[in-house]
């Protein structure tokens, strides 16, 4: 938690911190019968301590223990400098911590203010607000799985921050949402590749990774990288990947196509259902690639799985597929 509690040292005699612009009383959350102060981005903050103490494991609790200045003749309280939050975050959570029930219940409805509710359960997070944050990520919850589909065409910057508020607060489920709905959004081209997976690096979101790398291998003939004027390159600059995300995924495309090949080539040449007699048996007939999905090798393996239990006099296919379909993982190829 990135908090100053103000010591006489570090203010002016008029009480704003120093080294700052003169500060401005906010104009919503500044009340005269407030009784502790807070400076956040130039702007004071005059509100009450049994409102930020509520919750029995608010932060705002530690705070008011320190030592802070007292107001005789009329003078305000010294500020606590709350220098890692924006105004208007900090507004965001008074406005939960003060809202009237009428502005809590339109929260269920299509007027709900989702950025806020982000906001509301990033800062509820950081100060140990765990009521405030579980009811803002439910409502949240709420809103991405209703008619609103809220998560189908919100900006980028909010799926960001949805993700990121869930998994601070331990919403499993709400992450996996993101992702799903992100994966889907990514396939239509709605948002861009480089921005899920740098983000994805940087949350250590594995299996979404991978999920991204194998649909944009997927979907790489009709992504159609343009060729380079006068060269027979194909140039992939229009991904706009890292050098590192370019190798992923195409070092991840090649394996693929050659696992596929390598299993296609199997042969077999004796066969245990068939008291081990010779025979020359192949997967090259059962195993046929989808023309619309290339790289789909689990849902070709399974169809192949279908084919070799037709085949009564032979049963090494059957168990070599069962094997392969036991073992394969996408992750495997996209490391």
């Amino acid at each position: 938690m990135d908090t100053n509690p103000a010591s006489p040292s570090s203010h002016t005699p008029n009480g704003e911190p120093q080294g700052l612009e003169p500060a401005v009383n906010d104009d919503t959350y500044f009340f005269d019968d407030g009784d502790c102060v807070f400076v956040v981005e130039g702007y004071f903050f005059k509100v009450h301590k049994v409102i930020l103490s509520r919750d029995p494991e608010s932060m705002f609790r530690i705070m008011f223990t320190l030592p802070q200045g007292s107001a005789p003749h009329g003078k305000e309280l010294d500020p606590i400098v709350l220098s890692g939050d924006s105004a208007d975050e900090f507004r965001s959570l008074c406005w939960a911590l003060y809202a009237l029930p009428t502005e809590i219940q339109a929260q269920n409805h299509h007027e709900a203010d989702i950025e806020r509710l982000v906001v509301v359960a990033k800062m509820a997070h950081k100060y140990s607000l765990s009521s405030f944050e579980t009811w803002a990520l439910s409502m949240i919850r709420i809103h991405s799985q209703s008619e609103r589909d809220y998560l189908d065409h919100c900006p980028q910057n909010l799926l960001d921050g949805v993700y990121e508020a869930a998994a601070a607060g331990g919403c499993q489920d709400l992450c996996e949402l993101v992702e799903e709905k992100w994966l889907a959004r990514l396939k239509h081209r709605e948002l861009h590749l480089r921005h899920a997976l740098d983000f994805g690096e940087t949350h250590d979101m594995r299996p979404f990774l991978v999920s991204a790398y194998y649909q944009q291998a997927q979907d790489m003939q009709s992504f159609a990288p343009r060729l380079s004027t006068g060269s027979e390159i194909t140039d992939f600059s229009c991904l706009n990947l890292t050098h590192s995300q370019l190798h992923r995924l195409l070092s991840g495309y090649c394996s693929l196509s050659l696992f596929w090949e390598t299993c296609i080539g199997t042969s077999f040449q004796t066969c245990a259902s068939n008291n081990n007699r010779y025979h020359k048996s192949t997967m090259h007939d059962i195993l046929i690639r989808d023309p619309k999905n290339p790289l789909d090798i689990l849902g070709g393996l399974k169809n192949a799985r279908q084919k070799a239990e037709g085949d009564f006099n032979c049963s090494c296919r059957k168990a070599y597929i069962d094997k392969l379909i036991s073992g394969f993982s996408i992750s495997n190829h996209f490391r």
